[in-house]
């Protein structure tokens, strides 16, 4: 096993992974520049994951891990800023799960 505890196989399977994650955000970005919607913060996501390949996993997997976590934390940043520019959200409050019913089996665990 590598020093930096990644395979040849783990690599090549993260890359392809993150490959796939990073063509769906692109297509996200081309539907979103067809309804005229900006994607700034996606652009800055989309650029961190093209850094997110098989030449940048010598960093071991602390290094992916941070790499992987600033993904995502771009990519809650972008969807919550979406959710508001489309008019989802109240923007005077924080956002709030949906009120759906709770089902019976969990009713009395909720009201206690």
């Amino acid at each position: 096993m590598p020093a930096n505890g990644i395979t040849r196989e783990d690599a090549r399977q993260l890359s392809r992974e993150f490959a796939l994650r990073r063509e769906a955000a692109e297509a996200l970005r081309r539907d979103l520049a067809k309804q005229g919607i900006a994607s700034k913060e996606l652009d800055r996501v989309i650029d961190e994951m093209r850094r997110l390949d098989a030449s940048n996993l010598t960093g071991g997997p602390k290094g992916i891990d941070e790499l992987q976590a600033s993904v995502i934390d771009g990519l809650k940043t972008f969807e919550f800023s979406l959710y508001r520019r489309l008019g989802l959200g109240d923007s005077t409050g924080p956002a709030t799960g949906s009120s759906a019913p709770v089902p019976a089996e969990y009713r009395r665990a909720v009201e206690e």
